[in-house]
């Protein structure tokens, strides 16, 4: 599972990945123990975390070209 240490970390993304693995982790667990409505709740949250990460890959990849566009003008 990905963590956070004191350094700066490699990834921008490692916190938002580490807290999807604990939602569904934790999806699966309620799934498991027939609390539907809970593992429902929980994969939606987790679903959304997953947008936020391609989300944030998109911004960066837009920006990386749009700059580079600029440049090569």
């Amino acid at each position: 599972m990905a963590t956070r240490y004191d350094g700066a970390p490699t990834d921008p993304l490692v916190d938002i990945r580490a807290m999807q693995v604990c939602l569904d982790e934790l999806g699966d667990h309620a799934a498991a123990n027939g609390l539907t409505l809970a593992a429902t709740l929980i994969g939606a949250a987790s679903r959304a975390l997953a947008d936020e990460i391609v989300e944030r890959r998109a911004r960066e990849q837009v920006y990386a070209t749009v700059g580079e566009q600029i440049f090569n003008a």
